[in-house]
């Protein structure tokens, strides 16, 4: 889990309470608050799975130019 995925659950978590106070106490702007606080985390998480997947798929794309040079230069006989 990267910086933004502990973020954005850190900021949907805050933002659920600030709306959960907000329908104790009455208060609209603060409800309003957790609202947009919980979008915001569910966004900056977001693009922290992308992150990681971004990552991932490099990692896949550099193995196979390995192999893919290994086999061009034959150093693939031993796999």
């Amino acid at each position: 889990m990267n910086d933004q995925q502990i973020e954005g659950k850190t900021d949907q978590v805050t933002g659920k309470v600030k709306q959960g106070v907000g329908n104790l106490t009455g208060d609209t702007k603060t409800k309003a608050e957790g609202k947009n606080q919980e979008a915001e985390g569910k966004i900056r998480q977001g693009a922290g799975d992308m992150k990681d997947k971004a990552g991932e798929a490099a990692n896949r794309l550099g193995d196979a130019k390995n192999r893919v040079g290994d086999a061009l230069s034959g150093d693939d006989k031993d796999r």
